[in-house]
């Protein structure tokens, strides 16, 4: 059921941030969809994670994931990507937790990899809702605080 869950949420969250979002919320949308179904393919491919050991595979993908969150933290004109980085930042604790390897955390280890998605989405779903209603309010704004570097 949780799996559904998920599914849907980033589905919805996909498609408001392609309808309604500006770039840092089509770029978030899709870190976050993206990080889904590599971690998606890893289970079908290998199974599901116990939480008892760290996987590699999930730890590179959440730490590109935060490396692509922080980018968008760091020049997006909103305040919402903050946040959304720092659950991120959850995740990559979790991570390390079992790298210290302290023992008995497996049910620690899968509540911080697993359950930040769920608000991630919701401030995300929050920040499309506040970039419609400053866009309809004010017209056309910035996504970036400055340009990007380009080259």
């Amino acid at each position: 059921m949780r799996f559904w869950i998920t599914v849907a949420l980033l589905a919805v969250l996909l498609l408001a941030a392609l309808w309604r979002g500006g770039k840092p919320e089509r770029i978030v949308a899709a870190l976050l969809n993206g990080a889904f179904l590599l971690e998606l393919g890893r289970n079908l491919a290998v199974g599901q994670p116990t939480f008892r050991t760290l996987d590699p595979f999930m730890l590179l993908v959440d730490a590109a994931v935060l490396a692509g969150m922080l980018a968008v933290a760091l020049q997006a004109n909103r305040l919402w990507p903050m946040a959304v980085a720092g659950l991120q930042l959850v995740i990559l604790t979790g991570h390390a937790s079992l790298l210290l390897q302290l023992k008995g955390l497996a049910g620690a280890y899968w509540g911080m990899a697993v359950l930040p998605i769920y608000p991630q989405c919701l401030l995300v779903l929050a920040g499309i809702a506040a970039h419609a209603r400053r866009r309809a309010r004010v017209g056309p704004y910035p996504d970036w605080r400055r340009p990007l570097a380009r080259g």
